[in-house]
Parts: C-alpha cells; structure tokens; sequence
C-alpha cells in the first residue's frame, strides 16, 4: 500500500497516536512544531497580536480535547 500522505502527516502520526495516549511530550512537541504557522494564520485573520495569541491558544486547546475522536485514516 503507498503512503500518499505528506512528510510531515507521517512524522507526526506517532506523535498524535502517543498524544493521544496521555503522552505529554508528545503534545508538546506537535504544539511546538505548528504554534508559529497557526499564529501567523490567526495573524492575518484578525491583524492583532493579543487577539491572535489567544486565537493560537484556543485552537490547540480545541484540538487537545478533539483527540479522541482523532481518525488517521
């Protein structure tokens, strides 16, 4: 079977399976490694640092909780 799913769905298939086990690190590194692209997206959205901010926290809170119903496929 052919993986068509992009470098970095792999490499954090792992990470998300390991999130989703309670494995904090986990978490913290998938945070890590897109805290920057979700803030500048929120950045351009609303054109406000604080506002932004709190839009980059909301959405890692939201998908913390959302990992139960993660589905790889």
């Amino acid at each position: 079977m052919n993986d068509t799913r992009a470098p970095a769905e792999a490499v954090d298939g792992p990470l998300v399976d390991a999130a989703m086990k309670g494995d904090l690190h986990a978490w913290e590194r998938l945070v890590r490694r897109y805290q920057e692209p979700v803030f500048r997206v929120a950045y351009l959205i609303v054109r406000d640092t604080d506002l932004a901010e709190a839009a980059t926290r909301s959405t890692f809170v939201r998908a913390y909780r959302a990992l139960p119903s993660y589905d790889s496929d």
